[in-house]
């Protein structure tokens, strides 16, 4: 663990705080908008009363729809270190990932590959996706800080504890239309989806995050991609 300069210090501190930033916003699809996962799902057509989430009765129990999860945070990194990696990328993301495996920060089907990489003064920082079996873990964004050719600093937010099955059995038009059934709604398909693995209530789920309407007015969904359990919701923001 190295000891950094006073104004080393300050500029690390404005990297993570403007990184950091964007990286919770980037949690919700494309950037543009914040999640609104205080919202309760709307209830079936037989929707009862006092049952969570206004389920319509007769469901199933996997797929009863309770008010959409708040995403839990991933676990947040904040490390000093000296790694030279040189200008290689696919030497830094071997490195990073090993420190980050042996501090049992990631898991053994984890991996990292580089989203993003650009200048702040003098230093590189490089923000790298975390994968499970090669799909993306929402909100798993690794924020790295060069030096010249060391790595100093390691931050954002990894899971090391994931288990979860990442073959879909349902598509995400198949999951819309299931939820669809259970909420008495009639959302449509209004973009392209991505597989995810989502962290609901500290709980790992594979997800469709993906664009719907209904009634015309857009709004992205994180849906499970085994049950269709509705497991948040995001406002889209018009320009």
């Amino acid at each position: 663990k190295m000891t950094m300069k006073p104004f080393c210090a300050v500029i690390i501190a404005s990297v993570f705080a403007v990184a950091f930033s964007i990286s919770r916003a980037e949690n919700g699809p494309d950037g543009k908008h914040a999640p609104a996962t205080d919202q309760a799902a709307p209830g079936g057509e037989t929707g009862g009363e006092g049952d969570e989430g206004g389920n319509g009765k007769g469901e199933s129990e996997s797929a009863k729809q309770p008010a959409a999860a708040r995403p839990s945070p991933l676990e947040d990194l904040d490390i000093e270190t000296r790694i030279e990696v040189g200008d290689d990328d696919n030497d830094l993301v071997s490195k990073v990932g090993d420190l980050l495996r042996g501090q049992g920060k990631l898991g053994p089907h984890d991996a990292l590959d580089i989203s993003r990489k650009g200048d702040i003064g003098a230093h590189r920082v490089i923000r790298m996706r975390q994968t499970h079996n090669g799909v993306p873990v929402f909100g798993g964004q690794i924020i790295v800080v060069k030096s010249g050719d060391a790595v100093i600093h390691i931050g954002g937010g990894a899971a090391a504890d994931i288990q979860v099955d990442t073959m879909p059995a349902l598509d995400f038009a198949q999951a819309v239309t299931m939820l669809n059934r259970v909420m008495g709604e009639s959302l449509e398909v209004a973009g392209a989806a991505e597989l995810i693995v989502f962290n609901a209530a500290g709980e790992y789920r594979l997800a469709w995050r993906g664009r719907v309407a209904a009634d015309g007015k857009p709004q992205d969904m994180v849906i499970d991609a085994h049950n269709a359990e509705l497991l948040a919701r995001y406002p889209v923001l018009l320009h």
